[in-house]
């Protein structure tokens, strides 16, 4: 028969010492203080399903803050929208009170800007007798006052560019009774039918808004007249 292997005495230690450490691992492990440092199969895919349904209900979350987010930038855009046409009503409405209040007083400007280039028309076409060209003095005093004059009315017309007040344009356009109203007819087969040929006294009007209607002269064509009385008319 064969013998059995003789264990030295330190080799017996030895298996002693590691017989008595898994005692005590064991002990250690059953313990409910033990910490639990050991992961199995299970427990590993027990902790992915529920990091999994973590990530689906974050990933839930995202998606729904997402799309409030996108409503509350919808609301916001459209304040957004309706405060800025709330606004340019508001600008409108605040310039057409300013220029409501205006409105008389540049009438006022209209009318004396219309007298003074009457005045300064009447100056420059009138012819002195030989004797009142003898007197440099007074020559000088006219031509000083025509210059005052024309000076003055420049300035008028620049204020009333400055507020968009243009004259309404009337020669060779068709009669529009929003704009003009005829005060003489003149008759001239040259011309068509219905044509604004002079104007009496000029309009104005600032956007499409009319200020002053303009008073016009219109041709109107009629068999058996031949002559016309002459256009007294004011320069556009």
């Amino acid at each position: 028969m064969s013998e059995e292997p003789q264990i030295p005495p330190d080799g017996e230690h030895q298996i002693d010492l590691l017989v008595d450490e898994f005692r005590a691992f064991l002990q250690q492990a059953d313990s409910p203080d033990a910490p639990q440092d050991s992961v199995t199969l299970f427990t590993l895919f027990t902790e992915l399903a529920s990091l999994k349904t973590e990530v689906k209900r974050e990933s839930r979350q995202v998606k729904e803050a997402m799309t409030q987010f996108g409503a509350l930038f919808d609301m916001l855009k459209g304040s957004n929208q309706r405060l800025t046409r709330e606004l340019e009503q508001h600008q409108t409405q605040q310039a057409q009170t300013v220029f409501a209040s205006q409105q008389p007083i540049l009438i006022e400007v209209i009318d004396l800007y219309e007298r003074l280039g009457m005045t300064l028309r009447t100056l420059e076409t009138y012819r002195p007798s030989w004797l009142e060209r003898r007197m440099k003095r007074d020559l000088a005093f006219r031509q000083n006052t025509v210059r005052g004059l024309s000076m003055t009315r420049r300035r008028m017309a620049r204020i009333l560019a400055s507020h968009d007040i243009e004259a309404i344009p009337c020669i060779g356009k068709p009669l529009n009774p929003h704009r003009m109203r005829a005060v003489k007819i003149h008759h001239d087969k040259q011309q068509a039918d219905g044509i604004v040929v002079g104007v009496v006294r000029r309009g104005y009007m600032r956007h499409a808004e009319v200020l002053r209607i303009a008073e016009v002269i219109v041709n109107q064509n009629k068999k058996g007249r031949n002559n016309s009385p002459p256009l007294n008319t004011q320069q556009e």
